[in-house]
């Protein structure tokens, strides 16, 4: 009950958060037509915020009894989607529309993939189809160029009236939606008892999500494909031998990715020097890590308790401050105390990503569970490290706070598979205290049955 409880608070403390922010939103309001110091409400962040309410509750309480959902897991990613909402709206109104729409839908599509992974046992005869599947998704952005990069598949394109070029307003990036594919192929393919037949098949089917990654030149994406994939291999085998061995192939693939590559090249000089002094291509003078020291700058401002919520001046600057740098965006308005905090939550995922990984009762579902909770905690580490200048930046999103359609959906998915582990465990041990209590109490009637025909 003292558990039950807890959790009661943790619930209703996220749901006070969630309506104080959201508040703060609707109080900030917009400036008045014809006015520069008056200020109205803003009730479309009232209606948001209502409906963030409703969906953390529908997620932990009713979730939870209708997929049999983690309530604690459930808890800790509607904080983190909440205030990924939360966050996008004080960068933009329509950015924070979009994240709460995105939230929406793949919370439908949780669902859906919950109750899937509680019926599928095998995709043994799919292998061949979803590996081309993943194959075809991965080779068609290289045909286009978004941002300098072939990670995305333009949708819609917009003139724009000034410069006359065309701009794309709304694209996918399939590498979100082929790690889910990774993680699913890969663990079924892991989860015989005869490994190593399939582990070939397993092994060739990562390296080939990796070798296209790297044609597409989405290096970020790439090096999570490979740690979860290495990850993964450990967890079937325990072979510390293919686990050195794959870290050292990783690093000497990442030297000549270095050799050869200027756009990675370019990211490690950014690293090492961000605040050096270079000439841009018109001939003036900037930084030669713009982004990082941008980024840095905007840590600093927050300090220790933030600038407060919808600030903007101190990361208007930062590049793609909505997707790539949302964390400093988090640091600069709240704090390096709250900035922590949701870091914690993070871990708290992890944790029980893990946890839900030991109670499974299949191997298939294990590591399920092992790769979804190392995919989610390699994205995690390497894109805060990349905005504190820990490493080079790799342009991966923050999963649940981000900006992007493809990321958030994907996540939301793969709480879905985490959910139905979770399910399938809790289904397993009753069915096996049932089969108990019925052995109990056959061989307690046998054991009279006996006593009574001896006496």
């Amino acid at each position: 009950m003292a558990r039950w409880d807890l959790r009661q608070r943790l619930v209703m403390l996220v749901m006070l958060f969630t309506f104080a922010l959201g508040m703060l939103a609707m109080l900030h309001g917009a400036p008045v037509s014809g006015a520069s110091t008056m200020y109205t409400a803003d009730f479309t962040a009232l209606l948001i915020t209502i409906g963030l309410l409703a969906m953390i509750f529908i997620g932990a309480y009713l979730f939870p009894k209708w997929i049999g959902a983690d309530p604690l897991l459930m808890t800790m990613m509607n904080f983190l989607c909440s205030l990924g909402v939360l966050v996008q709206y004080s960068i933009s109104r329509g950015s924070g529309l979009y994240h709460a729409l995105w939230y929406a839908i793949g919370s439908i599509l949780m669902v859906v993939v919950s109750l899937a992974v509680r019926r599928v046992k095998t995709l043994r005869r799919w292998w061949p189809h979803l590996a081309i599947l993943a194959a075809m998704l991965l080779i068609a952005p290289l045909f286009n160029t978004v941002n300098g990069a072939h990670a995305h598949i333009p949708i819609q394109r917009v003139t724009d009236a000034v410069t006359g070029r065309s701009i794309i307003t709304l694209s996918i990036q399939p590498s979100e939606g082929v790690k889910i594919l990774l993680i699913i192929l890969l663990a079924d393919m892991l989860s015989g008892h005869s490994w190593r037949p399939d582990s070939v098949w397993a092994m060739g089917f990562a390296v080939m999500c990796v070798g296209l990654l790297i044609a597409e030149d989405d290096l970020g994406t790439c090096v999570l494909y490979a740690m979860t994939a290495l990850l993964m291999f450990f967890a079937a085998t325990g072979s510390f031998t293919l686990l050195f061995t794959g870290v050292a192939g990783g690093a000497g693939s990442a030297w000549l990715v270095y050799q050869n590559t200027g756009k990675f090249r370019t990211r490690v000089e950014q690293w090492l020097n961000p605040f050096m002094r270079v000439m841009d291509d018109k001939g003036g003078v900037g930084l030669k890590g713009y982004q990082i020291a941008e980024s840095l700058m905007a840590l600093a401002a927050g300090g220790v308790h933030g600038l407060g919520y919808g600030i903007r001046d101190t990361f208007r600057w930062v590049p793609e401050y909505s997707n790539d740098f949302v964390f400093s965006v988090v640091c600069s308005q709240f704090g390096a105390v709250f900035a922590l905090a949701v870091l914690a939550v993070y871990v708290v995922i992890l944790f029980r990503g893990m946890r839900i990984a030991q109670r499974a009762r299949r191997r298939f579902h294990a590591l399920l569970a092992i790769g979804v909770t190392a995919l989610i905690g390699f994205q995690t580490f390497v894109i805060v490290g990349g905005v504190v200048n820990m490493f080079p930046l790799t342009g991966v999103t923050m999963p649940f706070i981000s900006q992007g359609g493809s990321s958030m959906l994907s996540c939301m998915m793969l709480m879905g598979i985490l959910n139905g582990v979770y399910a399938c465990a809790d289904q397993d041990e009753q069915d096996a205290r049932a089969i108990l209590g019925q052995y109990s109490a056959v061989r307690s009637t046998f054991i009279w049955t006996t006593r009574e025909v001896g006496g």
